[in-house]
């Protein structure tokens, strides 16, 4: 099971980046340009994920969905500010230096 099969499953739509890449944006429309998504995170505390679109409707907006990992162990989800084609998503983890970020995408909103 692919991670973006187990995440629809979990009653969460998600595109990563390569996705976006390769098969347009979900719910795209069909004359839409190609759409690209750029993902990073923080090298350093404050620990942050960060997301950019470009290449489809200024209507359409995006979130960047950080996976956290806490200092006991566990993960936590952090989403950033929604953004526009062109924009930066951010969302920060913690200023701890022991949590770190694991995994960044991208979360289209309907």
């Amino acid at each position: 099971m692919t991670a973006l099969t187990a995440a629809v499953r979990g009653g969460v739509a998600l595109a990563s980046a390569a996705l976006a890449v390769t098969a347009g944006l979900v719910g795209a429309a069909p004359e839409a340009q190609a759409a690209s998504c750029t993902t990073w995170k923080s090298s350093g505390a404050p620990w942050t994920g960060y997301a950019k679109c470009v290449g489809f409707s200024e209507a359409r907006q995006y979130r960047v969905q950080v996976t956290c990992q806490g200092p006991s162990g566990g993960p936590f989800t952090r989403y950033g500010n929604p953004a526009r084609a062109g924009y930066v998503s951010a969302a920060r983890c913690s200023d701890s230096p022991n949590v770190g970020v694991t995994q960044v995408r991208v979360f289209l909103q309907p």
